[in-house]
Formats: structure tokens, C-alpha cells, sequence
């Protein structure tokens, strides 16, 4: 995070609008996270900023200032800005010397659907697109959590959180991840799609970063190494059903439930399930999947083998198989931006921090 210092602070250090135990705070909460990057305007002169402050002030604002400057500079701007009358403002990162300390004590929060599960998925993102963050201390030390909503809770988790934080969208340091859910790539009548277009407005109007997964969950971007590695845990019959999907077909089929979970819930059961994919199965979904056989078919019908298996399967994403480049064989750089969809993910993480 990268916070800007403005004049007014310095104009008015040591009054009531800028109390010295205030400014001190905010120095120190710069000083113990190595993360937080301190900016003054360069129209500023140091001698006049020295010249304000008292001695003790004036040596750890040395300190992180030199720090900062080591730091890697980001694309982004600002993150939020101190300034004398910050507490006006309600959804603009702007913030009085008496709100900035509240702000810099607040987690930066992941909100997915499962806290457990889908935080393998979120370290692992983390920890091959964005090394140098330290994930996994941030995670020990609570400058950063992972948060469980559910399907359709994150929306609640926001607004508890607003109630507490004054009403202010601008305390909000929120990252919300929920799974694609899409049936087939241009699918807009599966189950949440109203509710993700609500949730997307909803967090857009306050500032809130949304991101829906474009596979249909997150078990969908497992490197096929991890697969091919466990055939005694998923059962060999079913990876190689599996691996001879295509790349889009990979990226949609339903590997926690199988093809039976895409036919009307009072017809999963069906016998003849087994055999006529044509009779049940939506004919969307039939074009994507129409070069699998009917061999095949039957053996993805089901989810692998296994008890448990949305709880354990996460955990595969610790696998030495796991690594930036079998990521990203499942998650290619677009010609667009250049960029995989998990590097966007960890850039906006790191911009939380």
C-alpha cells in the first residue's frame, strides 16, 4: 500500500487537527508493516517537512521514507491520502489524521466462498505470481485474512463490515472472489448469474474489488500434472477420461459433481442417465462435450473417486506439480492484456496490502 502525506498535515502538525500522538501512530503503523510504502509530494520541500516536525518524528519518517524508496514501485497510484478535513469525504481513499490509523489496522480481506478450500487456491496464486509479498507471513501476522461467505453471503460480510467502519465505503480494503459457475462459455441461466450481476454492481458502487472466476470453480485450474500424479486417489479410468478433455472443456465441466449435477435435480438419478446423454442433458453443454465418448462420458458422469472429495482435493494445490507454469498452462496469458487471469488476481491482492 502506498500511502501520500498531504501538506496540510505538515501545515498543521501539532495542532488539533494534526495531534502529535496521531501523526506518531500513523508513523509507526508505517514502520511495522514492510509493505506500506510512504509518499510525500515532491513540491514539498524535506527541509520544511524536518522543519515541522519534532525529533523522534523526524527519525522514524527517515526510516520508512528510506524503506519506501528500496520498495518496487507499483503501477498504481496512491493508495489513500492523510489530509487535514479527510473526514469528509466518505467513498475517496481520503483520510483525517484521526481515521488513518483505523484504516492501517484493518485487514486487507479475501471474501471467498469457502475460507478452507478456496484459500489453497487463493496461497497458491499468491505464492507463484507474487513471491516477493510473503503471503503466508501476511497471512500469520493478520495483515491480510481470508473470509468464508458462502454462495451468496458476501454482500452481508460487506455491509457488517460498513456498519462498524462509520458508514464509510472508504475503509473498505476488500477483495471478493466467487466461482464462474458458467455451464458453457456463453451460459447466462445457471443458478447465481442474477446474483452475480447484483453483487457486481453492488461492490462496484463501493469500490469494492469483484472478480468471478471465468472457469467454473476453482477446481478447474488444476495443472493436469496434479491429476495425472494421483491416479490412485481420483482412479485411473477417470484422469484419463479427463486429460483427453479439450482446454474449454476443462474449464467447464464439473469435476466436484460431475456431468450428473448439469441435469434437473429429480433427474440425476435417472437410469437411462448412464447411457442417452441427448435425453437429459442441456444441448449446450451436449455441444461442448460432443467429441467425448460415449466411454468416456459414463466415467465423468460422476465426480473422482474419493470421500470428501471438494474438502481434499483443495489441498492438492501445495503439489510440487503446482507451479507457475503449469499454472499457466491452465490459465494462459491473454493476447490483450498479456497477462493470465491468476496474475490479475495477484496484482489485486497486492493492492490491497
Amino acid at each position: 500500500m502506498k500511502v501520500t502525506v498531504d501538506r496540510s498535515i505538515f501545515d498543521q502538525y501539532g495542532t488539533d487537527c494534526v495531534p502529535h500522538d496521531c501523526f506518531r501512530n500513523f508513523l509507526l503503523n508505517m514502520g511495522n508493516n514492510q509493505n506500506y510504502m510512504l509518499n510525500i509530494d515532491p513540491a514539498i520541500e524535506m527541509e520544511y517537512v524536518s522543519s515541522r516536525l519534532d525529533y523522534i518524528d523526524n527519525a522514524i519518517l527517515g526510516v520508512i521514507l528510506n524503506r519506501s524508496i528500496n520498495l518496487p514501485v507499483e503501477s498504481h497510484n496512491s493508495d489513500c491520502v492523510m489530509v487535514v478535513g479527510g473526514e469528509v469525504y466518505t467513498d475517496q481513499k481520503h483520510f483525517a489524521p484521526t481515521e488513518i490509523n483505523e484504516y492501517l489496522n484493518t485487514s486487507a480481506t479475501i471474501v471467498v466462498e469457502n475460507g478452507k478450500n478456496d484459500g489453497y487456491f487463493v496461497r497458491a496464486i499468491m505464492k507463484h505470481f507474487a513471491p516477493s509479498v510473503e503471503f503466508e507471513e501476511q497471512l500469520s501476522n493478520n495483515n491480510v485474512v481470508i473470509e468464508a461467505a458462502g454462495g451468496s453471503g458476501a454482500r452481508s460480510r460487506i455491509n457488517y463490515f460498513l456498519d462498524i467502519h462509520h458508514n464509510k465505503p472508504k475503509y473498505l480494503r476488500h477483495l471478493v472472489i466467487v466461482d464462474g459457475d458458467k455451464r458453457f462459455p456463453e451460459d447466462n441461466t445457471y443458478g447465481s448469474f442474477k446474483t452475480q450481476q447484483k453483487n457486481r454492481e453492488y461492490f462496484q458502487s463501493n469500490a469494492v474489488f469483484y472478480h468471478i472466476l471465468e472457469k467454473r470453480a476453482m477446481e478447474n485450474y488444476m495443472p493436469d500434472e496434479v491429476y495425472d500424479s494421483h491416479r490412485d486417489e481420483f482412479g485411473d479410468s477417470w484422469v484419463n477420461a479427463y486429460l483427453k478433455l479439450t482446454e474449454i472443456q476443462k474449464d467447464y465441466y464439473y469435476i466436484a459433481k460431475g456431468f450428473r449435477k448439469d441435469v434437473p435435480g429429480n433427474m440425476q438419478n435417472d437410469a437411462s442417465l448412464n447411457t442417452d446423454r441427448t435425453r437429459l442433458l442441456p444441448a449446450a453443454i451436449q455441444d461442448l462435450f460432443s467429441t467425448v465418448s460415449d466411454l468416456d462420458y459414463q466415467v465423468l458422469l460422476d465426480k473422482p473417486n474419493g470421500k470428501n472429495f471438494k474438502d481434499v482435493f483443495p489441498e492438492h494445490y501445495n503439489d510440487s506439480q503446482v507451479t507457475k507454469d503449469s499454472l499457466l498452462r491452465r490459465s494462459p496469458r491473454k493476447p490483450t492484456s498479456g497477462k493470465s487471469e491468476l496474475e490479475e488476481i495477484a496484482e489485486k491482492i497486492k493492492q490491497l496490502l
